[in-house]
């Protein structure tokens, strides 16, 4: 399963009023990197394979999504169904900056927390009042120690919802809240420690409730076994065509996060070397396209040829 996106950050118009452009081995414009040049990679790798004879392409399919950056999304079922039909999925996204593919990706959840209290004047009754604000505060304290580094567990207070006139007791305030781990079961874990925090009372008075948000929750492309045996494959191939390659963990999701979410071994990053996502410099190195497209078709046929089994 070869798999991309085809929808890009920028609004209507961008590329008209900034074209592509190449600049010395630099391709810059909007989505270049992430990832229009790994689609075209997919299409030449696969017709690279059949100016050699190859003719075992009624085994790939190429799942192209328009939804990937964007909140609401729709392709999501489709991607969890085909996946697990597959041998194994190979996502074109953009190579690392320094030529790393991707071998492993966080999963992510947002929860929003609703903090309900009482409201009051803050100068003439405010022992009548509850403060939802500080409870949120005291909840978003404590929240911090569920992060652990070492494990790759991070909770991350983003969006604070509140109030109003200083006058006020806040009666009502809302925090969103980024986990991540390294596991499905570990963000299982860190979900619950998170919950068991909101089920406390820290303000006498302040109650509070977590739900998921809509949407959010991805499940983490984990290094398993068959990872590690795609990606050395893809070492021994890199290494056949004059450069050194190697794997690395990142903590975004991405496509390939449902597509093998039931354990399909996939690479992510195969796609030309290219950095400055979503921003005016977004760009691709034109010297690597070559390699990482050759790259791309050598091992799928090495997998075809292999009937998917790389260990």
């Amino acid at each position: 399963m070869l798999l991309g996106h085809s929808d890009t950050v920028f609004p209507r118009g961008t590329a008209a009023a900034r074209p592509m452009t190449i600049e010395g081995d630099r391709i810059r414009g909007p989505g270049v990197c992430d990832m229009k040049a790994g689609l075209l990679t997919g299409i030449y790798a696969l017709g690279a394979l059949r100016h050699v004879g190859w003719d075992d392409d009624a085994t790939i399919s190429y799942v192209v999504v328009s939804d990937e950056e964007i909140a609401e999304r729709h392709s999501v079922p489709l991607l969890m169904a085909e996946g697990p039909q597959h041998d194994a999925i190979l996502t074109l996204e953009a190579a690392r900056e320094n030529g790393d593919l991707v071998t492993a990706r966080k999963a992510v959840r947002w929860y929003t927390v609703e903090a309900r209290g009482k409201s009051a004047h803050a100068g003439v009754e405010p022992a009548k009042g509850r403060s939802a604000v500080l409870g949120l505060a005291h909840l978003i304290v404590q929240a911090a120690s569920l992060n652990d580094l070492a494990r790759g567990l991070t909770v991350n207070p983003g969006e604070i919802r509140g109030g109003g006139s200083p006058s006020v007791v806040v009666d009502r305030a809302s925090v969103r809240f980024d986990l991540r781990a390294w596991s499905t079961a570990e963000l299982d874990e860190l979900a619950g420690r998170l919950q068991a925090l909101v089920a406390t009372e820290w303000v006498p008075g302040v109650t509070m409730a977590m739900a998921l948000e809509p949407g959010s929750d991805c499940p983490a492309m984990e290094r398993t076994a068959g990872v590690a045996a795609l990606e050395a494959r893809a070492v021994e191939i890199a290494r056949g065509l004059g450069f050194a390659l190697r794997g690395a963990a990142t903590g975004g999701g991405s496509d390939i996060s449902f597509a093998a979410h039931r354990g399909t071994p996939g690479l992510d990053g195969l796609g030309p070397i290219g950095g400055l996502d979503h921003g005016p410099d977004e760009y691709i190195l034109s010297s690597s396209i070559v390699l990482r497209t050759a790259l791309l078709a050598k091992l799928i046929g090495a997998i075809a040829d292999s009937g998917g089994i790389l260990d």
